[in-house]
């Protein structure tokens, strides 16, 4: 099976055990850590999408992929 070639995760326990008295959000901060580009990015692309940045970088990535 699978599950013999992945190395046991020492937190699986504690996780289950915070799954039960956490929330959502609340898990996540704590296991999966974000670094300060990464938040960054996720704070700016509302913005990004708004001014219609991001609908021109993916005109012009299309039109990059049409010339090769």
């Amino acid at each position: 099976m699978i599950k013999h070639y992945v190395p046991m995760n020492p937190k699986r326990s504690e996780f289950f055990k915070d799954m039960q008295t956490m929330s959502i959000p609340e898990l996540s901060d704590k296991y999966n850590h974000k670094g300060l580009v990464r938040s960054a990015v996720i704070a700016i692309k509302p913005y990004i999408y708004k001014i219609g940045v991001f609908g021109a970088y993916m005109k012009m990535k299309r039109l990059l992929r049409k010339r090769r």
